[in-house]
């Protein structure tokens, strides 16, 4: 990133990192943090050079990333998806080797209640994020 001047990127969080680098950059997804201002999402091909050229000229203001890192941080919970992902592999998909199957109602409820604890830490997370909004 430190001999580039923009990072191209289809996805993924180069575009991300060239911020850290003071670095503007393009994309073609759209991911979170996509709202910096120096992160152009593009929509289409042809506004391609456009958006290098306007982009080539700009400098990234380092506080919009610490301004978006509080935010990220604010609105983060430690929450282990890997983990979880292979729990639900494990128990609905035959260790994630098939996709297409029948999950009944007892196999769901016995999942739920197996893993309680770590649906207790999503919903909490998120009532708090609810309370917040709907306080304001």
């Amino acid at each position: 990133f430190q001999n580039c001047s923009l990072v191209v990127s289809a996805m993924g969080s180069s575009c991300l990192e060239a911020t850290f680098y003071g670095k503007p950059s393009v994309i073609f997804g759209k991911p979170y943090y996509s709202i910096l201002p120096s992160v152009h999402h593009v929509e289409t091909l042809s506004k391609l050079p456009e958006i290098i050229r306007s982009s080539l000229q700009e400098t990234v203001n380092l506080q919009d990333v610490e301004r978006f890192l509080a935010i990220f941080k604010k609105n983060s919970f430690d929450f282990d998806i890997n983990a979880y992902a292979l729990k639900e592999a494990n128990a609905f998909f035959y260790n994630g080797h098939l996709v297409d199957v029948e999950i009944t109602e007892s196999q769901m409820k016995s999942f739920i209640e197996d893993n309680a604890k770590m649906f207790s830490v999503l919903a909490d997370e998120n009532i708090k994020k609810l309370k917040i909004i709907y306080s304001k």
